[in-house]
């Protein structure tokens, strides 16, 4: 029972399997086309309609521009707002052109500048939301 050996999952193949593979062999080399020969298929291809081959880029199904800033930030934060701040928040990156964590930064100083009134409008209206 202490046996370690594998067993030949195909040991009950009445054929090896393995033995005629004469129907796989290796593609040959591919040919150079000349010059010619690559403009007459381009040729051809354009009367037929194929003009190109690469795909076009198309914009994003929601018709939302793709925003890409390489600025270092990486650290992600996540809490839930409203509709209505969530919408002011990507008009702010909208207008400014900056990436969201800029604008973030940016609401935060001038936060920051107006504490003392925040707290005692928060205070006043009974704590936290």
């Amino acid at each position: 029972m202490n046996d370690l050996t594998r067993a030949n999952p195909l040991a009950d193949m009445q054929d090896d399997p393995l033995a005629n593979l004469n129907d796989f062999k290796p593609k040959g080399v591919a040919q150079i086309s000349t010059p010619a020969e690559t403009r007459a298929v381009a040729q051809v291809a354009k009367e037929r309609g194929f003009v190109r081959r690469k795909a076009e880029k198309f914009p994003n199904a929601d018709g939302k521009k793709t925003r890409y800033f390489r600025n270092g930030r990486s650290e992600p934060i996540s809490f839930k707002v409203t509709e209505e701040c969530k919408e002011h928040f990507y008009r702010l990156r909208d207008e400014f052109n900056q990436p969201l964590g800029v604008i973030f930064e940016e609401a935060l100083k001038a936060l920051e500048t107006v504490k003392p009134q925040v707290i005692d409008r928060l205070i006043g209206q009974g704590g936290s939301r």
